[in-house]
């Protein structure tokens, strides 16, 4: 069963308490926690802030080719007959590894040679992730599986296991949501130019929790992709719901099972405690991580969410409000599934395997 959301979610305003106080020139009625000026950290976007962040990623996008250089191991043989070759990126003077990858060639006859359709993999959040659990995550029919060459990214500070062995990089909590989306392009750019499987011609990314976070914006900075799916993704930073966790963070008390959120929370609201730190900059840290408020087709967009999230509230996928009555993007909200069943919706299953059908394997 599917919710069709056609207008933007509408919320009350989260009541706040004034745990800090508020200082001089401070404007009547905003929520103060610890010092920080809640109603202004998570106010809405303005255009200039916007525009600022496109700005830095443009930055960002035009030197990415300089901040990484990739080595790769000799093929590992998986079970199933894939070849599974791990990449990993330095700094181009050399050093600790910036983070680790995979590519899972799929099981094929001797000399087959053909170029495969290629999907970025970006996995959830956590301290460990592996070939099949990231596979796990890709929405795909099983007939249809095999018919590609996958790239999965870990992040800074995630150990990424291969058949047992462990590949890691040191942890940068500071770089969570923030840097996602620049490792895994450097990444699938590094596979691009030395797989001979891969078709650049044919890219879809896929992306669920922190990954379905990295993959809309990877669909809004990298060029030529086909298709972009996010599921159960936080997609907002500014929305009350994060909000609220920021004021229970502040305040020493659980912010729930939100994936990374801590984290984000030490390197972008604790610097702010006391009325200290720069707030323009936590804002427009808060924005880089928020794609819900940059992704706009192309390329075509699948985002769903389940109703029954406790983890990541639906709110965030309703946030994509720019996705939403276009022809080249769907948003489908499941009624009956939560964070982790939303995996196993046939309806997102049959829907994602169809688009990729039509838009990456047979364009």
């Amino acid at each position: 069963m599917r919710l069709l959301v056609a207008i933007p979610l509408l919320l009350a305003l989260l009541a706040g308490c004034d745990s800090g106080g508020a200082g001089p020139g401070t404007p009547a009625g905003d929520e103060i926690v610890d010092g920080v000026n809640l109603t202004d950290l998570f106010a809405r976007p303005s255009g200039a802030e916007e525009s600022a962040v496109r700005a830095e990623w443009a930055d960002r996008d035009a030197d990415r080719g300089a901040r990484y250089s990739y080595t790769t191991l000799p093929a590992i043989i998986a079970p199933d007959a894939a070849e599974l070759i791990v990449y990993t990126a330095r700094p181009p003077a050399g050093g600790e590894p910036i983070h680790h990858g995979v590519v899972r060639r799929p099981p094929r006859l001797p000399g087959d040679v053909a170029r495969r359709p290629v999907v970025l993999v970006l996995p959830a959040h956590g301290a460990t992730v592996t070939v099949g659990t990231a596979m796990a995550a890709v929405p795909l029919a099983d007939t249809i599986r095999d018919d590609c060459v996958y790239v999965i990214a870990a992040y800074r500070g995630q150990t990424l296991d291969v058949e047992g062995s462990a590949f890691t990089s040191p942890a940068d909590p500071g770089s969570v949501y923030d840097v996602d989306a620049d490792d895994a392009m450097a990444l699938l750019t590094a596979v691009l130019a030395t797989d001979f499987l891969a078709d650049a011609g044919r890219l879809a990314v896929a992306g669920y929790d922190r990954g379905g976070t990295a993959a809309l914006l990877v669909g809004n900075r990298f060029p030529d992709l086909d298709l972009v799916v996010s599921l159960a993704a936080p997609t907002d930073f500014t929305l009350p719901t994060v909000r609220h966790m920021a004021r229970a963070y502040l305040l020493g008390q659980s912010v729930g099972a939100f994936p990374a959120f801590e984290q984000v929370a030490a390197a972008v609201v604790e610097p702010l405690r006391g009325g200290a730190g720069d707030l323009a900059a936590a804002r427009l840290a808060l924005i880089r991580r928020s794609p819900a408020h940059f992704v706009a087709p192309p390329p075509f967009v699948f985002a769903s969410h389940g109703f029954l999230d406790g983890t990541v509230p639906v709110a965030h996928g309703r946030a994509l409000a720019g996705i939403q009555g276009t022809s080249e993007s769907v948003y489908l909200e499941q009624a009956e599934h939560d964070h982790g069943s939303i995996l196993t919706s046939n309806e997102v299953i049959s829907t994602v395997s169809s688009l990729f059908i039509e838009r990456v394997r047979d364009p």
